[in-house]
């Protein structure tokens, strides 16, 4: 397996992809393949890209805004116009390889963002959208009283300020708003 890590630019800053060529020679489809609230490329390839390769397909695997390099390095936070990230990796393959069909897979809430990037990015042949994620709001409320979660239907004022009064003392509450300020 070749692998070739690039950064590509996008917007004011540069986004991580990783092309992973298929072994045979004949292979042209592509899997255009992104995480969601806190996977890795690296991971992504043994949920998704040893398996691809042995059947063909070349892999691009990357990350957006609110991930990765974009998040760490540019300050970037999460944003629900995927389609332009979306955009710019499927530029990129351009890089790499003469695509065939693009399959977008979007994993856990990279799947809701490819729902959303697929509704005006029309460079897709086909998308899988895997362990595809409900949305914020219950993901939020999933660990309030059972009595509660059905209540809310939008993030109220005062679920709000909990969740910053709460984030004080959670690190993993801490991390996850700070991620996801614009989901």
């Amino acid at each position: 397996m070749e692998a070739t890590r690039s950064r590509v630019p996008y917007e004011d800053a540069e986004m991580e992809t990783i092309f992973l060529r298929s072994p045979r020679p004949d292979a042209r489809d592509v899997l255009v393949v992104h995480g969601g609230f806190d996977s890795t490329p690296e991971e992504l390839y043994f949920v998704i890209g040893a398996g691809a390769l042995e059947r063909g397909f070349h892999v691009l695997l990357y990350e957006g805004p609110g991930q990765g390099n974009l998040l760490r390095e540019f300050g970037m936070p999460f944003t629900p116009d995927w389609e332009r990230p979306a955009a710019t990796a499927i530029d990129s393959l351009g890089r790499h390889c003469d695509p065939g069909a693009i399959i977008g897979v979007g994993l856990s809430f990279g799947g809701h963002l490819l729902a959303r990037a697929v509704s005006k990015e029309r460079r897709y042949d086909a998308i899988v959208l895997f362990d595809y994620f409900p949305g914020m709001l219950r993901a939020f409320t999933h660990k309030m009283p059972r009595l509660l979660r059905g209540r809310i239907t939008a993030m109220p004022a005062w679920l709000q300020l909990l969740i910053r009064l709460n984030a004080r003392y959670d690190a993993e509450l801490r991390w996850a708003t700070r991620c996801g300020r614009s989901v």
